[in-house]
C-alpha cells in the first residue's frame, strides 16, 4: 500500500533574501512543487518582500516551517545524567542556566536526547540544548502570521542545513563518515559537523558572502549592482574576482578551520570531507581556495540530489540554478514532511 504524500513548505528569511521551497514528501522521497526567491532591499521592506513572495508562489499549504539564527540563538551539546524524556523536560530549565548568557525566563528552550553518543559514562547521556530569545521568536512568528502563514515549526538554520543534506542524499549516510557542512550565506556562515546522520558540532561564523561583495566593490571600484552582476556572470574576469576576494576568503577559511580543529581535538574524530553550499560558495575560486586552507576534500554539494522537480521547464531550471541558496528552506520543508 502506497503512503500518502504531504505538501510542506520551508521558508528561509535571511538578511537580504527570502527563499521558499514547497515539497511533496512521501517517506524519504521528495518532489519540489514550488520555489520562490525574493530580495529584501532593506529591513523596513522585509514584511512587504515576504508578502510579495507568498503571493507570487501561490503556496498550496499555508502551514510552514521556518527558522531563526544569529547571536540570540544559543546551541549547546551537554552531558547529563540518564533520565526519562519527561524528567529531561523539567531538568533542562535548571541545566540551561549554566550554559546560556540570558535569564531562563527570557528564552524559549528546547532539548533533544542524542542517541549513539560515544565516550559517556554508564549513567550519562548527551543532550542537545537550544535556547532562543523569546522576543526573537515572537517577532518571527508575528511576521509570518501577518502575511497569512501558519508557523508550525520554528527550527534553527544550522540544523535545517543538516536535514537538507540527509534528505537529498541518494544513499544513507555512512556512520564512518564525518562530514562538515559549510553554508556561506550573506552575513554569516553555518557549520554543521555530521557523523553519519548525527549532528555532533555546530557553529556560526560572521564572515560570509557580503564580505566577498564588499571586497569586490572596493578592489574593482564597482557599485553593489555591478558586483552582483559580475558574481553571476564572471565572463573572462575570473582572476580579478579571485584576487579581489582573496583576503575575505582567507578570513572565512581560517575561521572555519579553527572550528574544525576544535571539533577534531574535542571529539578525537577527523573530518573526512567538507561540503559547501550557499550563495557565497558559488563564487568563482571559492571552493578551491577553501579546500587549500582546510587541506581536506572540499566541494559544493548538489541540494537537488535525488529530488524530483515538478515545476514548469523555466521553474525547474530556476530551482537548479538557485538550489545552493535554498538549502535551509529545503531542509525546513523536509523536516515538516517527516513530522
Amino acid at each position: 500500500m502506497f503512503g500518502k504524500s504531504r505538501t510542506c513548505v520551508g521558508l528561509d528569511i535571511g538578511t537580504y533574501s527570502i527563499e521558499a521551497v514547497e515539497l511533496s514528501v512521501s517517506g524519504s522521497k521528495g518532489k519540489v512543487t514550488g520555489f520562490g526567491y525574493e530580495e529584501i532591499p532593506s529591513e523596513e521592506a522585509r514584511h512587504e518582500a515576504l508578502g510579495r513572495l507568498v503571493q507570487e508562489c501561490r503556496l498550496k499549504n499555508r502551514d510552514v516551517a521556518s527558522s531563526v539564527s544569529g547571536r540570540n540563538v544559543i546551541v549547546r551539546y551537554v552531558n547529563m545524567r540518564k533520565m526519562s524524556d519527561e524528567e529531561l523536560r523539567s531538568a533542562i530549565k535548571f541545566e540551561a542556566d549554566k550554559y546560556i548568557p540570558f535569564g531562563v525566563d527570557e528564552v524559549v528552550l528546547d532539548c533533544q536526547r542524542l542517541e549513539g553518543s560515544e565516550g559517556l559514562g554508564a549513567e550519562e547521556m548527551r543532550v542537545l540544548l537550544v535556547a532562543v530569545k523569546r522576543n526573537v521568536i515572537e517577532e518571527h512568528v508575528g511576521l509570518l502570521r501577518n502575511v497569512g502563514l501558519n508557523p508550525v515549526v520554528i527550527d534553527v538554520d544550522v540544523f535545517a542545513l543538516g536535514n537538507a543534506y540527509q534528505f537529498t542524499s541518494a544513499e544513507p549516510l555512512a556512520d564512518t563518515d564525518v562530514t562538515a557542512l559549510v553554508d556561506i550565506g550573506s552575513t554569516k556562515t553555518n557549520i554543521n559537523v555530521l557523523q553519519g546522520s548525527r549532528s555532533l558540532f555546530t557553529r556560526e561564523v560572521y564572515v560570509a558572502g557580503a564580505d566577498f561583495s564588499s571586497n569586490m566593490a572596493r578592489r574593482l571600484s564597482m557599485n553593489p549592482y555591478e558586483v552582483e552582476q559580475l558574481k553571476r556572470e564572471p565572463q573572462d574576469r575570473d582572476k580579478e574576482i579571485i584576487d579581489a576576494v582573496s583576503s575575505a576568503v582567507d578570513d572565512l577559511g581560517n575561521e572555519v578551520r579553527l572550528s574544525l580543529d576544535f571539533f577534531e581535538n574535542e571529539f578525537e574524530k577527523e573530518v573526512t570531507s567538507v561540503k559547501l553550499s550557499g550563495g557565497g560558495a558559488r563564487l568563482v575560486g571559492v571552493p578551491e581556495a577553501l579546500g587549500a586552507i582546510f587541506k581536506k576534500p572540499t566541494a559544493c554539494w548538489d541540494p537537488v540530489g535525488n529530488l524530483e522537480l515538478n515545476l514548469n521547464a523555466e521553474g525547474d531550471e530556476n530551482f537548479r540554478q538557485n538550489a545552493s541558496q535554498a538549502t535551509v528552506a529545503l531542509g525546513l520543508a523536509a523536516r515538516l514532511g517527516r513530522k
